[in-house]
């Protein structure tokens, strides 16, 4: 079964993503798609779901994830605080995950400074956010998960980092509605690395706690308790 294309909900307007729904009239032909930069046409007729379309006529493909992609780091930049999970130290044992340790709950971060697609060593974050002094890298997954090398270098850095999924985001979302998605809780978000975690991890294995572990489904170098979203959940910014 074929599912219909998502709707395209935003357009640029001088370099903002702006929802159908704040379009101006007096602007109507000066939005480009988000994803192949050619000019939109505003539909918002009575009868179909107000959307963008191609002037060109052929939809590229690309506007839609783009666009969530870029709105929801605009929400973040905007509004400057976030839910982040709770920070749990797990361990897997006889295939149960089991928590040792709840380092804080699932609560409200206000971000001091937040900065777009910054280059930190050889990775661009989507976002980097300054909290209390401590630096937060955050990923956007619309279609596609933060990859393997990425979350090593998150690692590697010792930078606390989380993965904010928004691939099962409603077709017709409004930005109140995104909002809530991405700054608010829930279980869409991840860690993809923790560092107060791992200080935690590295005091326990001081204390002698070994463990086997797996890394998002490959060795850890040093090899005893994890870190993934799935196998090892934990964080605060510590």
């Amino acid at each position: 079964m074929i599912r219909p294309a998502k709707p395209l909900l935003y357009g640029m307007l001088d370099g903002k993503a702006t929802h159908i729904s704040d379009v101006s009239t007096d602007k109507a032909c000066r939005y480009l798609c988000p994803g192949c930069n050619v000019r939109l046409i505003p539909k918002k007729g009575k009868l179909k779901q107000h959307h963008f379309a191609h002037a060109a006529g052929a939809d590229c493909g690309m506007g839609v994830e783009t666009a969530l992609h870029l709105a929801a780091k605009e929400i973040i930049e905007t509004k400057k605080h976030i839910y982040l999970p709770p920070v749990e130290v797990k361990i897997s044992r006889r295939g149960n995950p089991s928590v040792l340790d709840v380092l804080a709950p699932e609560q409200k971060y206000s971000l001091d400074t937040v900065v777009l697609e910054r280059r930190i060593d050889s990775i661009i974050p989507d976002v980097i956010a300054y909290v209390r002094n401590r630096t937060l890298a955050i990923e956007i997954k619309v279609s596609h998960a933060v990859s393997e090398c990425k979350a090593v270098h998150f690692q590697a850095l010792g930078m606390s980092a989380i993965e904010i999924d928004l691939s099962n985001v409603a077709r017709a979302f409004t930005p109140e509605m995104l909002e809530s998605f991405v700054i608010g809780p829930g279980k869409h978000k991840s860690w993809i690395f923790n560092a107060a975690a791992a200080r935690r991890c590295e005091e326990m294995l001081s204390r002698g706690v070994r463990r086997s572990t797996v890394y998002r489904g490959f060795a850890m170098p040093c090899g005893w308790l994890s870190y993934s979203s799935s196998h090892v959940e934990r964080e605060s910014i510590r």
